[in-house]
């Protein structure tokens, strides 16, 4: 199940943070490789099996044709996530370099154009486990 929290200050920024395993990281890079820029709930796309969200009510993706890269916006418990269609490929390919790594690692996936970091953990925390994941 890919773990997704956002937290006020992780690693000295606010930060929205997936965690799981290879599998997990898998799907994550399978919805980038097949979206088109229409709006995703992550939580509908992976169901309620798939996907565990703390911090936040929803989650959401979307295209961003004007403006930053790849930027998350946080309002209300309502995460937002924007993607470009050019920064959509670097993501995939970040995801695929997760993928591959042999031990447990991380990648950036925002553009560092906002306020919010995205971070992405491959096998860095027990999965489903609250008191291995990092909370604020």
């Amino acid at each position: 199940m890919l773990q997704v929290n956002y937290h006020e200050n992780f690693k000295g920024a606010p930060t929205l943070l997936l965690a799981g395993t290879k599998s997990d990281i898998e799907a994550l890079r399978d919805l980038f490789g097949t979206w088109t820029g229409e709006r995703v709930d992550l939580v509908k796309y992976f169901g309620k099996t798939g996907i565990n969200l703390a911090g936040m009510r929803e989650m959401v993706l979307n295209h961003s044709s004007t403006g930053p890269n790849s930027v998350v916006r946080v309002n209300d418990d309502s995460c937002q996530w924007r993607v470009s269609k050019s920064w959509k490929k670097r993501i995939m390919g970040l995801l695929q370099a997760l993928i591959e790594s042999q031990s447990p690692s991380h990648q950036y996936l925002d553009s560092g154009e906002g306020a919010v970091q995205v971070l992405c953990s491959k096998d860095e925390y027990e999965p489903e486990s609250p008191a291995s994941f990092p909370h604020t």
